[in-house]
């Protein structure tokens, strides 16, 4: 028997039985799971971070998250940077200048020419001006979209200033004075069409859409805020002109200076940004017009849109020329009281819509 008394080599696969009865009584049974040491659980680090943050806690070393407050219609992304209003304040700012030269530069010019020449003269200046507008239409279907829209809005506003100047000067002469107010009115219409349109289109290309629908609202407010500025004006200079015995048509003298503020400004404001770059693609008229009929005829509602807008422009200026007549024929050829009559009424009726809107 000499092998039993060797050392068996596989006596580790053998159960180890201790002599002792105590420690059999105290081996655990077969079925009941063997827990493992902390070491061996894959979940072990969360009871390990949870023990931690609760003793941070205990200690009061957790530090507190900082938030960093955004202002109204600024995105996360653009914190840091100018914000959304800071950004548009310059093309508002225009806007509302624009606003104010050319409802202001209407008021006076409707009333001289009434004025001057009587109501009936309103009959040859407004359609002059419908066609003035047609073609700057068409010039800016043709080449205004082309080009760097900053270059242009320069050249567009220092020519009508040029033109503003000229006729000024005439007028201050006493050279043609019928002609010479005609004139302003329809520089005055097309400013307030043609420079307005400019720099909206420099807001389309320096904000996206999402950043459009929060900023645009407060920009059109500044739009109304120099149109009520410019009637308020018109409403209320005749008397402080008439104090100080200065000629009402000295008003129109805002026109050449917006348009030098705003043609020098507001491209040195915008050097760089998106809005200094238009479409930049040659496009004849026929292919300009083609494009802006089948974008009408692509959306049903913009035939409605375009059909509304025809009748309401139609009925808009039967009634204003109506009224021109009117009070005419109430008031007389006295300038200061037909502007501040003129003035005053529209004046009421844009707060009226403002207020309905």
């Amino acid at each position: 028997m000499s092998d039993k008394s060797e050392a068996d080599p596989w006596d580790f696969l053998t159960p180890h039985v201790s002599s002792s009865s105590t420690e059999s009584e105290s081996v655990e049974p077969a079925e009941t799971p063997k827990v493992e040491a902390d070491g061996d659980d894959p979940w072990s680090f969360l009871t390990a971070r949870k023990a931690e943050v609760a003793a941070r806690d205990d200690s009061g070393s957790v530090p507190e998250a900082l938030v960093e407050k955004r202002e109204a219609g600024e995105f996360r992304a653009d914190m840091g940077g100018e914000s959304l209003k800071r950004r548009a304040l310059p093309m508002a700012l225009c806007l509302a200048l624009v606003s104010v030269a050319g409802f202001l530069t209407e008021t006076v010019a409707a009333t001289q020419l009434v004025s001057l020449a009587g109501a009936t003269s309103l009959f040859i200046v407004y359609p002059l001006g419908g066609l003035g507008l047609i073609v700057l239409a068409l010039i800016q279907f043709r080449f205004v979209d082309q080009k760097a829209r900053l270059k242009v809005l320069r050249l567009a506003s220092l020519l009508y200033a040029v033109a503003f100047i000229i006729t000024l000067i005439l007028l201050g002469s006493s050279v043609a004075p019928i002609i010479c107010i005609a004139i302003v009115y329809l520089l005055g219409d097309q400013l307030n069409f043609l420079v307005p349109l400019l720099i909206w289109s420099l807001a389309g290309d320096e904000f996206n859409v999402a950043e459009g629908r929060k900023v645009f609202g407060w920009i059109i407010a500044w739009t109304y805020g120099g149109q009520l500025l410019g009637l308020a004006i018109a409403a209320s200079s005749p008397f402080a002109f008439s104090a100080l015995n200065l000629p009402l048509p000295l008003l129109l003298l805002i026109d050449p200076i917006v348009c030098i503020f705003v043609g020098l400004w507001l491209p040195l404001r915008l050097k760089g940004t998106f809005a200094a770059k238009g479409l930049n693609t040659p496009e004849s008229l026929k292919t300009s017009l083609a494009g802006a009929w089948d974008f009408i005829n692509g959306v049903p509602i913009w035939r409605t849109f375009l059909l509304a807008s025809t009748i309401t422009f139609i009925g808009g200026m039967t009634v204003f020329l109506s009224f021109m007549t009117g009070e005419g024929e109430l008031i007389g050829s006295d300038a200061g009281q037909l502007q501040f009559f003129f003035g005053s009424v529209m004046l009421a009726s844009l707060i009226m819509c403002l207020l309905l809107q």
